[in-house]
């Protein structure tokens, strides 16, 4: 007897799991026979809704302002990718609300050219936006895009952000600083270097003397000479190449390149868009007044 109890409690009935799907079957092709009869009898008001779409979406087309999307690459080596991208998400806000003169005082270009520029955006090599960037790395490189409505304009924006970036009073303050101390690095490792060039000349005379001595103390021995003349030539060579290479903040890797066709929404996906939103809004209005009619009948 237990185990009859037992088996009658965990066992499942089919005929109740079918009822359960037939009536689960039954309400979803109701709702499909409600949302057909909504359709028929809301026929004009989708119909308006759909052309007003459809026509939203033609004129949206016909005044969205084609551009150019050109973009370049950097590298940067002081600061981090998340300030970058608000110091150029702040020239954005400016070409987007229309500040022309503002625009072109920051970048030091004319009026003409900044009214040309429809947005600025920055992003990581990955293609991700760069203020979600994280990376604390320096000596990376991220992209600045933009959108032109005149593609010869691009060589002239491109030298124009990378001195705006680099021209920041803090950044310029940094490198200047930076420079002064580079600088006498270096001369002091050119002076050290022409020492112990002096010194090498005149070991290398005393051992070409007759009967030199070669008597060697713990005071001086002459192969540490050409080997701190060799990490100071190295030293040389790396404070070199700062003062030639990495003395900007920010340092151009890739040029802007023009494209020759212009980018914008195509007319197809613009008509598709707003036409199915009027679709679906008047869709919903009938969808709304039939169910009224429904429940105020019943």
């Amino acid at each position: 007897m237990p185990e009859k109890n037992h088996l009658s409690e965990d066992y499942i009935s089919l005929s109740g799991f079918g009822k359960g799907m037939r009536q689960i079957l039954r309400t979803f092709f109701w709702f499909l026979s409600y949302l057909s009869f909504v359709f028929v009898k809301s026929r004009y008001i989708i119909l308006i809704g759909l052309v007003t779409g459809l026509l939203l979406g033609y004129l949206y087309f016909i005044s969205r302002p084609i551009y150019y999307r050109v973009s370049m690459i950097v590298e940067y080596s002081e600061l981090s990718k998340k300030t970058y991208a608000e110091m150029l998400d702040q020239l954005n806000k400016l070409a987007g609300s229309g500040s022309n003169k503002l625009l072109a005082n920051q970048l030091q270009v004319s009026e003409d050219v900044a009214r040309n520029i429809s947005f600025i955006e920055s992003r990581n090599i990955n293609d991700d936006p760069l203020e979600s960037d994280t990376s604390t790395r320096r000596w990376q490189p991220f992209k600045i895009i933009v959108g032109l409505r005149d593609n010869t304009i691009s060589d002239t924006l491109q030298g124009a952000f990378v001195s705006y970036l680099n021209n920041s009073p803090l950044l310029k303050k940094v490198k200047q600083e930076q420079r002064k101390i580079w600088s006498e690095k270096l001369s002091f490792i050119t002076s050290e270097l022409q020492k112990l060039d002096s010194l090498k000349l005149e070991y290398n005379r005393f051992l070409a003397r007759p009967n030199a001595a070669t008597f060697y103390n713990n005071a001086f021995n002459p192969a540490e000479i050409y080997v701190q003349s060799n990490a100071l030539a190295n030293q040389r060579e790396i404070a070199m190449r700062w003062l030639m290479i990495d003395n900007t903040a920010v340092s151009m890797i890739d040029g802007f390149k023009a494209a020759n066709s212009p980018q914008s929404i195509s007319l197809f996906k613009s008509l598709l868009i707003l036409g199915g939103v009027g679709f679906l809004i008047a869709y919903l209005i009938g969808f709304m007044r039939e169910t009224k009619k429904k429940v105020s009948g019943a």
